[in-house]
């Protein structure tokens, strides 16, 4: 769900936040650095360097390889 975000998201960047809130719910109650530990998983899956890190925002697409 994470990655499918991200897709129909491309080309902004995505908040910890905003995935949280879209994935999880509103009401979801605990640490947002969960969404780092699944967006890690993430990249060990697919193996190539996609995922782009907006430091202080959030996540994003890479355009190119």
């Amino acid at each position: 769900n994470i990655l499918k975000l991200m897709i129909s998201s491309y080309p902004t960047v995505v908040s910890r936040e905003k995935l949280i809130e879209k994935i999880w719910g509103y009401d979801y109650f605990g640490d947002t650095r969960i969404v780092d530990a699944h967006i890690k998983n993430i990249r060990k899956k697919i193996k190539l360097p996609y995922i782009k890190t907006v430091k202080g925002i959030g996540y994003t697409l890479k355009k190119d390889i």
